[in-house]
């Protein structure tokens, strides 16, 4: 009896008892090896958003200077009699006069906390006899020079009034920082946008030789007299980028591209100013979309997968001193 109890103890684990225990170790390794590929991917997914995100952030940044810019220059002084030859000379000395808004025969305005040296703030004056950082000023465009009856104090600006009031996208203030932030030729943004697209490597930590593409679409409102400036923002990679192969209504749901390559079921798509559109299937380069577009969309607009996007409005400063009558 003894010796039949030791043998008993000293029997292992039958084969079927191996390959529950092999078959259990492989699920748990499976799933644990699976949980760390998705981790990695989401890890990526989130360092890329947060580049694009910084990236966009930078730009607005930039459109909200020059917004804050446009002009608007501080007056240094007006004096009433400043060179005897000549007394009156009723010069508005600026601090920096540009040619833009600044020449003979714009309107423009005193506004500010200041007393503009008998001319009123909030009145529509003409720029006469314009120099490099002076110019006079009158009734009318090419009347006669109004003579100050005092030097200007307190704080004042001068405004560029010939853009307020503007009721068509073409002019007004909205139109105005739109040719100033897609200007291919200004340096002061850091970065050249021609029309509304550039393309260009998103540099940061985890998106290190996969190339975005910075898309920025400036459309100015018709909401007169406070033009807007409407931004809308995507970030894409350039692998997952193409263009309608033709317009699109704001009620379609099927949109024709020139190539399907690179997109995917699930992909939240920009489509020219439309940054909030997802794919529900995809057959040919033919793109179902899960709702509505909203948008019309001419042929030819980018159409992008996107890892971020937003949209703005953008208001000049300058805006907000024009006359609201």
């Amino acid at each position: 009896m003894y010796k039949k109890k030791l043998r008993n103890l000293e029997q292992g684990f039958t084969i079927v008892e191996v390959l529950i225990a092999l078959l259990i170790a492989t699920i748990f390794i499976t799933v644990a090896m699976q949980m760390m590929v998705f981790a990695a991917i989401f890890k990526v997914r989130a360092q890329e958003n947060a580049a694009a995100t910084t990236w966009i952030q930078e730009d607005l940044e930039n459109i909200k200077f020059e917004a804050s810019q446009l002009g608007l220059k501080n007056v240094q002084s007006m004096t009433a009699n400043d060179d005897a030859a000549t007394s009156p000379l009723n010069e508005a000395d600026l601090i920096t006069v540009t040619a833009h808004g600044f020449n003979n025969g714009d309107k423009i305005m005193f506004a500010g906390n200041g007393i503009a040296g008998g001319l009123q703030t909030n009145k529509i004056y003409y720029v006469r006899d314009r120099n490099i950082d002076t110019f006079k000023v009158a009734e009318t465009s090419g009347g006669t020079v109004i003579d100050l009856t005092s030097n200007s104090t307190g704080d004042l600006i001068v405004v560029a009034a010939a853009n307020c009031g503007a009721a068509d996208t073409n002019t007004g203030y909205a139109d105005s920082l739109r040719d100033k932030v897609n200007d291919p030729t200004d340096a002061s943004l850091n970065r050249t946008f021609v029309a509304s697209t550039s393309t260009t490597k998103l540099s940061s930590d985890g998106t290190a030789g996969k190339s975005f593409t910075l898309t920025r679409n400036t459309i100015p409102s018709s909401d007169a007299p406070y033009n807007v400036l409407k931004l809308t923002y995507s970030v894409t990679p350039t692998d997952a980028r193409t263009t309608l192969s033709a317009a699109a209504s704001a009620t379609s749901t099927t949109i024709s591209v020139a190539s399907a390559s690179g997109f995917k079921v699930g992909d939240r798509l920009t489509i020219g100013t439309d940054i909030d559109s997802e794919i529900q299937s995809i057959s040919g380069n033919n793109i179902t979309l899960t709702s509505q577009l909203g948008t019309a969309q001419s042929s030819g607009s980018v159409v992008g997968a996107s890892i971020a996007s937003f949209y703005t409005e953008v208001m000049p400063n300058a805006a907000l001193y024009c006359p609201t009558n």
